[in-house]
């Protein structure tokens, strides 16, 4: 099984590591853990191995753990029988957010599971364990009191699933997690309609745009069409939906996940902090500078009953700038959003032509690993040291990829780089 492989798709997340087994899984609390899918056939040559996460928790919880599966694409389904049964499906996209009476129930359900006994443990994963993960743990956290603001959960989480502690740097997974920490702190009314009425786009250097509103799962429910800088508009909403912002072209630029509950205030300004920027479309950039603004009409005001409004979070993905003190802060705009570009595609699916490179690839891939192993190699940066040591080339029985490799470092192109580039990891 190729671990360097893994270690590479794994990138900043804490792996777990003990009594042979190496998996992407993190202990959040003793109870509570966070993993990347189990996989079969040529998925789990890169991913978690599903016959190895079942034999680590057969090992060490039997019959005492429920796996919580977020996925949505059927590739990403299992047979829950390998698992005894005990997995629940709560289904919502990925990079996205679920209704928010879904979250409540996940939450419910993973304390019930585990207030039987302090034995008992919940799994919870979705393709990379990261950022619908995340907002699900932190939202189960947070109804069994183990933190008492959503900013506390997410940077707990943060720390014990990433080296670099970005856990959850969607805006608006972030955002439900607040929105959540809200329902638990007080008596909501959440039957409070919203009624948008002009959009309006400030230093948008595009030609147009439009935003078009989605109901939880794609659906369209209005379009507001193509507007240079401003626009009316009269779509009236209750619950949860998403206003995608879209190029010229009519392509998807951001997203901005909202509870109609939580919108208290007339005139929503909203920067790049608080969409989901389109990791496909290079034409987000433009969103960097822009702000664009909701304005909604409601009947009664905006002391309703309702919660409040979403601030931009101070340690969400725009932390960044701690990590890379630049000379003036557009410098710093610049690597902030190429970290969180970046961290976006590494969260990503594969698409067809990866999934074909890796097919191709597979059997050379796997010699090397096995080279590795033989050579006592987990992790990518022991694969470089080995290269840059000359124990590779000394190894008898080198395969036809390797050799590839030792060429390639020869004329100094680094490897563990390339293999990156190769399936767009980096």
């Amino acid at each position: 099984m190729s671990k360097v492989l893994q270690h590479l798709v794994s990138k900043q997340k804490r792996r777990l590591a003990v009594d042979g087994f190496d998996l992407d899984l993190s202990y959040i609390t003793e109870q509570v853990i966070a993993m990347g899918l189990p996989c079969t056939g040529l998925s789990g040559i890169y991913r978690n191995p599903q016959s190895e996460v079942i034999s680590f928790l057969n090992t060490y919880h039997e019959d005492r753990y429920l796996i919580y599966n977020l996925c949505t694409r059927p590739q990403d389904q299992y047979d829950v029988e390998k698992f005894a049964g005990r997995v629940m499906n709560f289904p919502f996209e990925d990079h996205g957010v679920p209704p928010l009476k879904m979250v409540d129930q996940l939450a419910h359900s993973v304390s019930e599971w585990l207030e039987v006994s302090a034995d008992r443990v919940v799994c919870i994963h979705c393709l990379a364990g990261k950022g619908r993960t995340g907002l699900m743990v932190c939202a189960s956290l947070l109804l069994m009191g183990k933190f008492s603001t959503a900013a506390e959960a997410m940077a707990y989480y943060g720390v014990q699933r990433m080296k670099n502690k970005k856990g959850v740097t969607q805006a608006s997974q972030r955002r439900w997690v607040e929105y959540y920490q809200q329902t638990l702190s007080q008596t909501l009314r959440f039957e409070v309609p919203r009624t948008l009425v002009r959009v309006e786009a400030v230093e948008y250097t595009g030609k147009a745009l439009s935003v078009q509103i989605l109901a939880p799962g794609g659906e369209e429910l209005h379009d507001t069409g193509l507007f240079p800088a401003q626009t009316n508009c009269a779509f009236t909403f209750s619950e949860d939906v998403c206003l995608q912002v879209c190029d010229e072209d009519r392509k998807p630029m951001a997203q901005l996940w909202l509870h109609a509950a939580f919108i208290d205030t007339a005139r929503l300004v909203c920067d790049k902090n608080w969409f989901d920027l389109e990791r496909h479309n290079s034409k987000s950039k433009r969103l960097k500078k822009a702000t664009i603004i909701f304005t909604f009409e409601s009947e009664g005001g905006f002391d309703d009953g309702g919660g409040k409004t979403w601030p931009p979070s101070t340690d969400g993905w725009y932390s960044a700038i701690a990590d890379h003190p630049g000379e003036n802060q557009e410098d710093d705009d610049d690597l902030i959003y190429e970290d969180y570009y970046a961290d976006a595609v590494s969260e990503g699916r594969n698409s067809e032509a990866e999934e074909d490179s890796l097919s191709a690839m597979s059997g050379s891939l796997c010699s090397m690993s096995r080279r590795s192993e033989a050579l006592g190699v987990t992790t990518p940066d022991d694969f470089g040291s080995a290269l840059e040591d000359g124990e590779v080339e000394a190894a008898e029985g080198l395969s036809a990829a390797e050799e590839r490799a030792l060429s390639a470092r020869r004329k100094q192109v680094h490897f563990i780089p390339a293999i990156k580039n190769l399936f767009g990891w980096e």
